[in-house]
């Protein structure tokens, strides 16, 4: 009987931490072998008063980029008022940490938050995360020059998500050497869960082009990080509007999301869902990578949610129930699962939503799901009709043959329902798809989310790829 069976064996307490352990090293581990996750967030310290301590939890400086206007100035007058008055915790629970040796950086305008010594990389987590409790993190330099290059795509520095076991071995020595080893989505699933968020650049896979369009070559959607759009820098730059709500929750919320383990969970519902303008089914809610925000509206929306929130939000958890495919790898991970398809195969999963997270004195009442994009969507199909209908009659045999096109693609897109009799569980049916778009998409991803009746829930994944003739190497 290995390890993970002893412990599960010798006590339910285990049973969390064993299912975050998974597949990393022993010093990777959520949060240690010697400490079980229950008792690394049930322990979590209480927040400073706000009627003894001596430090504001912001400090205004005009030079503090994006938030150096007036808006900015009043987030941060206000948020320091509540303070004062009790009614937010500040940031004395928080710890921030530099992963790429202070390369990107925060600032010192967080005068409550402390400041862990700048390292190199992310890893051992024991080390390098939990035993300083660090709820921030960036790393603009996610790489290691000995592995840097760009087959990294589907790997974890560049590509923070499952890797799937259709990736040879012998291959993944071959393009990225004997460097660091391989994490999988445990890890950083472990991260979501002990309240650590990490922000790093899309620097190679997402790129903004001067058209205005994007390149989003990004393998999976995952729930359990964030990529900031940009070069170095553009991390710590994304982290800021979510450290001013961090700052606003009340003291017994925000302590009680810490020693549950759903701090990140709820900074990310709140953060997505003012991104997508209240909507969190919405696909401006889930891009593959952030741009920042603007101040003003967004910033004052985003603390105010934070501040007035009366109990946890939900956190959205999907699982596979019924038959599962034999012939495909299938990687879950309770907030997402995540596959790969060859030219021809098909994905069917029932998708069960019951077990979502809610609150002491809540319950799960509902749970929505949506296809927020495709490789073959007719979106790029769609705007060239247009064009051409501006240059050509209906009956021209170019915007014939795009019409067909639509058409046919249409056939082809992914299908998402709810089963009958069965509020929580969704049927997902996603067909391999050819990657006809001009942003390099090769994913299908969908988002679920689940509401407490008050609240909408931090959403979940199911991202699939589509493995293309360039996706060769990664082939069997």
């Amino acid at each position: 009987m290995n390890w993970l069976a002893k412990t599960q064996a010798a006590s339910l307490c285990y049973i969390v931490a064993s299912v975050l352990a998974a597949q990393a090293q022993d010093t990777d581990i959520l949060p240690s072998r010697a400490a079980p996750y229950y008792e690394y967030v049930a322990t979590w310290p209480d927040a400073i008063s706000g009627k003894v301590s001596k430090k504001l939890p912001l400090k205004y400086e005009s030079w503090d980029k994006p938030y150096g206007d007036e808006a900015g100035k009043a987030a941060v007058d206000q948020i320091n008022s509540w303070f004062e008055d009790g009614s937010a915790a500040g940031l004395s629970q928080d710890a921030f940490r530099s992963f790429d040796s202070n390369h990107s950086k925060v600032g010192s305008v967080y005068p409550q938050m402390t400041m862990a010594k700048p390292i190199a990389d992310y890893r051992p987590a024991n080390e390098a995360i939990y035993s300083n409790r660090v709820t921030f993190g960036v790393q603009s330099l996610g790489f290691h020059k000995s592995v840097f290059n760009e087959a990294m795509a589907i790997v974890e520095f560049h590509d923070r998500c499952s890797i799937l076991e259709r990736v040879k071995p012998s291959h993944l020595k071959r393009k990225i050497g004997v460097g660091r080893p391989v994490v999988d989505a445990s890890f950083y699933r472990a991260l979501y869960e002990s309240n650590c968020l990490l922000i790093c650049p899309a620097v190679w896979n997402f790129q903004v082009r001067q058209d205005g369009g994007y390149n989003d070559n990004l393998s999976f959607l995952s729930p359990f990080f964030l990529y900031s759009v940009g070069k170095s820098g553009s991390d710590s730059y994304l982290m800021k509007p979510i450290l001013y709500a961090a700052a606003s929750f009340s003291p017994e919320l925000k302590t009680r999301m810490l020693r549950s383990g759903t701090y990140v969970p709820s900074l990310l519902g709140l953060f997505k869902a003012q991104l997508g303008g209240g909507d969190l089914l919405s696909a401006a809610a889930h891009p593959s990578a952030y741009t920042l925000p603007e101040s003003g509206p967004f910033l004052e929306l985003l603390i105010n949610k934070a501040h007035k929130l009366k109990h946890i939000p939900p956190v959205t958890r999907v699982r596979c129930v019924g038959e599962k495919p034999d012939d495909l790898v299938l990687v879950e991970e309770r907030y997402l699962i995540t596959s790969a398809l060859r030219e021809g195969e098909v994905l069917e999963l029932e998708i069960d939503l019951s077990d979502s997270w809610t609150d002491v004195g809540q319950k799960y009442l509902a749970a929505e799901g949506k296809i927020l994009r495709e490789p073959d969507g007719t979106e790029t199909l769609q705007a060239d009709l247009k064009k051409l209908l501006v240059e050509f009659a209906e009956r021209h045999p170019l915007v014939e043959q795009t019409r067909a096109r639509i058409k046919k693609a249409q056939k082809k897109q992914s299908t998402l329902a709810k089963v009958a009799g069965h509020e929580s569980r969704w049927r997902l049916r996603v067909p391999w798809q050819s990657m006809c778009n001009t942003t390099g998409l090769k994913r299908t991803d969908v988002v679920f989310v689940a509401n407490d009746g008050a609240y909408d829930g931090a959403p979940a994944y199911v991202s699939v790829r589509h493995l293309q003739q360039s996706d060769r190497w990664l082939r069997e």
